[in-house]
């Protein structure tokens, strides 16, 4: 995070916006072949707006093409890759794979941090998935989704305990906004997703990519925006009531939201820029984008960015 730390201590909407876009471009239903989603990131990263670039997202499935890829391409002096990479297979294989892509590659490129997917909510189930991610190396994140995000609630104290009792920093995640969905989640099951992860400080991210800055209907379908998450979650750190926080998730009109040099606010609720750094480093950390140029672009056309951004 070297290369944010000076940004970061600017302003609110730096507090905010600082890697807080991962590069989702191999997680859409189209992805690109390697090279190219290689080449785009990187320039993604050094552009004027590459401090708003979190992570690459990679499937493990596909690492064995992404080292082949950096190792072509890695340029003297360019600054690690910090990859996150997305169990797509049986579990003990991917991480097998990416435990074998961070040896190979590192420390041009490491594994830091893991999405995963459990489809048991028992505590053997999620102890298993956070200890095969845990054999990549030491210091990996990892962020699980429950196959059944119904039941979150149910089982967010027992994630918590499970990392806790491993000594792991790690988070949950909710899928958004997905293609292969007939409807996403509802206000408030987002709601209610951000209130546990909070209780529990757990911080979160979504799986899938959510594109739009705000909440709006299109396609026949309603889309989450991640302005909305974003001020949800500082609205729940601040101890925001459920309807309150449901109520962001739910808003449709751009010009509800401010995004100023001193605070971030929605509807009468404010997050200074310090309590937005907060609420980055243990409430809402990042997003996956499919797209990084037409969601940066989506927050200048709002007018959210600082002049110069």
């Amino acid at each position: 995070m070297d290369r944010y730390a000076m940004r970061l201590v600017l302003d609110a909407r730096s507090a905010s916006f600082g890697a807080l876009i991962d590069d989702a471009s191999l997680l859409g239903p189209k992805p690109p072949i390697m090279d190219d989603a290689v080449s785009a990131y990187r320039s993604a990263r050094i552009a004027s707006s590459g401090w708003m670039i979190g992570r690459f997202l990679c499937p493990t499935s596909r690492l064995t093409d992404l080292a082949a890829s950096l190792t072509r391409s890695l340029e003297a002096g360019e600054e690690p890759w910090e990859i996150g990479t997305v169990f797509d297979g049986d579990t003990g294989e991917s991480a097998s794979a990416a435990q074998a892509f961070h040896t190979e590659m590192q420390p041009a490129a490491t594994i830091a941090a893991a999405e995963a997917r459990i489809t048991g909510t028992e505590p053997t189930d999620i102890g298993a998935v956070i200890d095969a991610i845990a054999s990549i190396q030491p210091e990996v994140v990892p962020f699980l989704e429950l196959d059944q995000p119904g039941l979150f609630g149910d089982h967010a104290m027992t994630i918590a305990s499970e990392l806790s009792r491993r000594s792991m920093v790690g988070g949950v995640q909710i899928g958004l906004d997905s293609p292969f969905q007939q409807a996403n989640p509802t206000v408030d099951s987002v709601a209610a997703f951000i209130m546990e992860a909070t209780t529990h400080r757990l911080p979160f991210r979504t799986s899938t990519g959510i594109e739009a800055p705000i909440r709006h209907y299109a396609d026949d379908l309603w889309h989450h925006g991640f302005i909305n998450l974003l001020v949800a979650a500082a609205a729940a750190g601040q101890g925001q009531t459920f309807d309150t926080v449901a109520d962001i998730v739910a808003e449709t009109d751009p010009g509800a939201f401010s995004m100023g040099a001193a605070f971030i606010s929605c509807r009468g609720v404010s997050i200074p820029g310090p309590t937005m750094r907060r609420i980055r480093a243990i409430g809402f950390i990042a997003f996956g984008s499919q797209d990084l140029a037409s969601t940066i672009e989506a927050l200048r056309d709002l007018g959210f960015l600082s002049d110069g951004t």
